[in-house]
């Protein structure tokens, strides 16, 4: 399992390096959780964990066919990914033009 963290206003990039040739594209699905993903075809081997607006945690299931052919060999890993609610840091406070009374 590979364990991943954000806030609700972030994703991450997640990239696959596997040890072999795989056939295809990395196929995901989300398990359970607010998440969701993106995928772009000219990068197979990376998917994108879209946090939900919702603090908690998201799991997606991860495969890849190893054999290619008509008949499938999948490999697997698990994303969890834990979100947490995003905050303000700070006030972002400025000083305004000087006014007569």
């Amino acid at each position: 399992m590979l364990s991943v963290t954000c806030n609700n206003r972030q994703k991450v990039t997640i990239v696959a390096s596997p040890d072999g040739p795989i056939d295809g594209a990395l196929r995901v699905t989300i398990q359970d959780g607010d998440g969701t993903i993106e995928q772009n075809p000219s990068t197979p081997l990376e998917v994108t964990v879209v946090s939900g607006s919702i603090a908690g945690q998201t799991h997606y299931l991860v495969e890849a066919d190893v054999r290619g052919g008509a008949e499938e060999s999948l490999i697997s890993e698990v994303i969890e990914l834990t979100v947490s609610a995003a905050e303000a840091r700070s006030l972002g406070m400025s000083v305004g033009a000087v006014k007569d009374k």
